[in-house]
């Protein structure tokens, strides 16, 4: 995670220390951050994968979709406290 507080921040995936595991090839190739007020922000994921049925590729999205959410809250706790951090600096 890099961040110059309180306007840039980007955070680089080592999937190593996911919580996603899936038995799958796949990439996370884009992430896109929509700030929706002043207190919120939306994160959009595309993630590539190749699924073999239509049900398997429900399993996977569902895996991804909690996985995901689990690391990007993560993620977003350690920007929080970065910046509450460098504020009373």
């Amino acid at each position: 995670l890099l961040l110059t507080a309180p306007t840039e921040f980007a955070y680089y995936t080592n999937m190593e220390l996911s919580t996603l595991s899936v038995p799958l090839d796949y990439s996370i190739t884009r992430y896109s951050l929509t700030e929706t007020n002043y207190e919120n922000t939306e994160l959009s994921v595309t993630v590539s994968y190749q699924a073999s049925s239509k049900l398997f590729a429900f399993i996977v999205r569902r895996a991804f979709n909690s996985a995901l959410r689990r690391d990007f809250e993560r993620a977003a706790n350690i920007i929080a406290e970065k910046y509450k951090n460098e504020s009373t600096e």
